[in-house]
């Protein structure tokens, strides 16, 4: 085990969270308030629209829906200087005048809606990205180390500076342990940087960037109504390049982040809305890179530090202890943890992406046991087990990203079996068990949410209200067993209720919100944490009672 964290770290931690949040202990002034009212530009009120309240320092948006007589309320608001706009039925108001607020103050803003809202940018057909990859020194390199893991839009959309490109590029890298083992010389990655740097630089437009002055096209342009008008969002923008891929949420409500390209563990504190940053303890290889994470029932945060370092770290904010455990190398692929999951008799389970692995440790011994996904097996290559969920009877499922079926592991006989799942695009995502034991997924390919009867195996397909919206993460209140989920494409997290057969989707307040993960706070169910990876940000969706 690693030493309790020293006063020097301690101090460090201090100094990342003034970093990212100047005016640091702000919880107990967080009780401003600014109110008003929405009008159409014919003075008629306007109920149903969304109101964004920006705290311009510290990049804290909040959002609300405006009520009856088109008035709104943001509350529990830190001191600041505060933006205000409306957007709804098709148009927007002007951003405000720019608003002080001291602790405790109220101000009022009232808003119009007088010009129109931004139209969605149309996305580049698929057809196009590739064309983005012009011929060149370094092409072929690219093609090769890159897109074996990364589709050709993903990498031709990405923006990095010479530097960012040298830190990606060796970071994947190093993901399979180092240039030697991709079979590249120093020259070579060097034509991989020059080729990526010149082309997709942070200066050349991105095909999937959207411009600050779109960032509400996403919003539906008719009003919000019945459910879908009764939530708040407060989220909280992060470094830019944080990648902040996953989030879970401790028994406190604290939210807990896997900063992937930065290898910091985040935390955000929704009493005091600050975020602060953990350092890792030293590993031999310097770039961290982390991916899954997850907060036990203890609420110690487990999250995996991939490629060479192989180690699954699990920290302990009591203590403020690293306990690591070495990953054995897999038989394939490197060590990539997507999903982690805690089961009742204490072992930790995990998805381990490109070794075609499902894992399981038990803590008390350090011992990793690994079961194969036939399909992969089949085949020398990953079915990139991706999403995870525990049953009713305890047994491990979990869904294959590169085929279209999902899997489970009989704990008691550590069998594998596999259900097709009826899809046109196979893309599923990442999953869930609700109260009844039964399995939750997203199918992102086809736009659907999936669940697999976990007595029967019989998979069932549903279409949530946003056609195309690639449901990705799921999450289940299981207090009231409703399921959450992430629309990656959609900017939307959504509700399903089976008791009723209803959805309601809860819009967030930008466009390319990236959400890669989502997940209930159990201490506080009608609250959902998300993170945004590209757009480098976490916040919480909160439903009105």
């Amino acid at each position: 085990m690693f030493p309790r964290v020293s006063q020097k770290v301690a101090s460090l931690l201090v100094v990342l969270a003034v970093a990212v949040s100047p005016c640091l202990v702000w919880s107990a002034g967080n009780n401003g308030t600014i109110t008003g009212a929405v009008k159409k530009a014919s003075g008629e009120p306007a109920a149903g629209a969304f109101v964004k309240v920006t705290n311009t320092e510290r990049k804290l948006v909040f959002l609300v829906i405006s009520q009856d007589q088109g008035k709104f309320r943001a509350a529990n608001l830190p001191p600041g200087k505060y933006q205000v706009q409306g957007i709804g039925g098709g148009m927007q108001s002007d951003l405000s005048p720019m608003t002080e607020l001291a602790a405790g103050q109220q101000a009022t803003v009232n808003l119009t809606l007088n010009g129109p809202q931004p139209e969605k940018p149309k996305p580049l057909p698929a057809s196009e990205y590739p064309k983005m990859m012009t011929d060149g020194k370094g092409k072929d390199l690219v093609m090769a180390q890159c897109a074996t893991c990364h589709d050709v839009n993903r990498i031709v959309a990405a923006r990095y500076n010479r530097e960012g490109w040298e830190d990606t590029v060796g970071a994947m890298l190093g993901f399979i342990g180092g240039p030697a083992a991709a079979g590249l010389k120093e020259e070579q990655v060097k034509e991989m940087v020059d080729y990526l740097a010149e082309r997709f630089g942070e200066n050349v437009p991105s095909p999937n960037e959207v411009p600050e002055s779109a960032w509400n096209s996403h919003f539906p342009k008719t009003w919000m109504q019945g459910a879908a008008a009764k939530y708040v969002v407060v989220e909280q923008d992060l470094p830019k390049g944080s990648d902040s891929h996953d989030v879970s949420v401790d028994s406190k409500g604290i939210g807990w982040v896997s900063e992937r390209r930065f290898g910091m563990i985040g935390r955000f504190d929704p009493q005091t809305l600050t975020y602060t940053k953990i350092p890792l303890p030293p590993a031999a290889y310097k770039k961290f890179t982390l991916n899954a994470l997850a907060v036990d029932p203890q609420d110690r945060v487990w999250a995996v530090d991939g490629g060479p370092n192989k180690r699954l770290l699990q920290y302990d904010p009591k203590t403020r202890e690293f306990n690591s455990f070495t990953v054995p190398d897999p038989p394939l692929g490197t060590t990539v943890f997507n999903t982690i999951r805690f089961a009742q008799d204490g072992s930790i389970w995990a998805t381990e992406i490109t070794a075609n692995q499902i894992l399981r440790l038990d803590p008390a011994t350090r011992k990793f046991t690994a079961y194969q996904v036939p399909a992969g097996a089949g085949k020398k290559a990953s079915a990139f087990p991706y999403g995870m969920g525990i049953d009713g009877n305890q047994n491990i499922w979990f869904v294959e990203n590169r085929f279209p079926k999902v899997g489970k592991v009989d704990v008691l006989t550590g069998t594998v079996t596999e259900f097709d799942v009826p899809v046109k695009k196979n893309d599923l995502r990442r999953m869930d068990a609700d109260a009844e034991g039964n399995l939750w997924f997203g199918v992102c390919g086809d736009g659907k949410l999936g669940k697999v009867d976990f007595r029967t195996g019989q998979i069932t397909l549903l279409d949530p209200p946003t056609p195309n919206a690639c449901p990705y993460s799921i999450s289940v209140d299981r207090k009231h067993n409703l399921i959450w989920f992430g629309e990656l494409d959609g900017d939307r997290i959504g509700r399903f209720d089976p008791r009723t057969n209803t959805f309601v989707e809860f819009p967030l307040p930008r466009a390319k919100s990236d959400v890669r993960r989502i997940e209930v706070d159990r201490s506080r169910p009608n609250r959902v944490y998300f993170s945004g990876a590209a757009a480098a940000l976490v916040g919480y969706i909160e439903v009105l009672e």
